[in-house]
């Protein structure tokens, strides 16, 4: 039987001279029983077509932050490193891929990010700056944990209903942290499929689609050891199998 093939789009270093993907997401993908395709960051248009003619699926990947400049703000003073060649390229791939209509669709911290800004969604820039700007907002977790990624920081709780909760039907599921921007409004018929105990957006979904999720957390990090993590490529994997001719 044929595998899905999944593109994962890459990160970039910081003079964007070079572009890679993690071992970890590579290895979490092949386990699912789907075979990761490296995208290579480019403004091209047709060949990113072509490209995902041959994809099943494509995952955003983590990184950076995304210059506000795209969701209408101009950066605070603690706003991180971007790389406009990168938010340029993934802004572009996530709205070709959206006018397909049916290609499964997972982002990965930046990558539900990038997703929800290119359904016309904002983001906070920096959660310690303006979380607490907010009236009536409980009490800022650590959403960027000491531990390394493959332990859990926090738990979510994830609505009942969604796609998510295909995955998750107990509602609870303990996740790994390592973000400073979080969704804020989300985009334009987006939801919020998770929260954190704080009232942060940990997951997003796009109900008219058949399979956009955003996910805060980093999955591939914990995959080797945590059947939860597991879980979640698997689900993708078999949503991309479907859409195979």
């Amino acid at each position: 039987m044929k595998k899905p093939l999944i593109g994962l789009t890459c990160s970039v270093n910081e003079d964007e001279s070079r572009q890679s993907v993690s071992l970890k997401f590579t290895n979490a993908i092949l386990a699912a029983g789907a075979i990761p395709v490296m995208i290579p960051i480019t403004a091209d248009e047709a060949a990113l077509s072509q490209l995902l003619d041959t994809l099943d699926g494509v995952i955003f990947s983590g990184g950076g932050d995304i210059d506000p400049a795209h969701f209408g703000e101009y950066p605070l003073s603690r706003s991180g490193e971007i790389s406009p060649m990168r938010d340029a390229h993934e802004l572009l791939l996530a709205r070709m891929a959206l006018e397909r209509g049916n290609l499964p669709m997972m982002g990965v911290c930046r990558g539900m990010q990038v997703l929800n800004v290119a359904l016309g969604g904002t983001l906070y820039q920096d959660l310690d700056t303006l979380w607490t700007q907010q009236p009536g907002k409980s009490p800022l977790l650590c959403h960027r944990q000491r531990a390394r990624g493959e332990y859990a920081s926090h738990p979510i709780d994830v609505v009942p209903g969604t796609m998510l909760a295909d995955v998750y039907p107990k509602g609870t599921v303990q996740v790994n942290s390592f973000h400073h921007q979080a969704v804020k409004e989300p985009g334009q018929g987006v939801v919020v499929s998770a929260w954190s105990p704080d009232g942060v957006a940990e997951a997003i979904e796009l109900p008219s689609h058949p399979c956009l999720m955003g996910l805060q957390w980093h999955p591939e990090s914990m995959a080797h050891r945590d059947e939860s993590a597991r879980a979640i490529f698997s689900f993708f994997a078999d949503k991309c199998r479907r859409q195979m001719p």
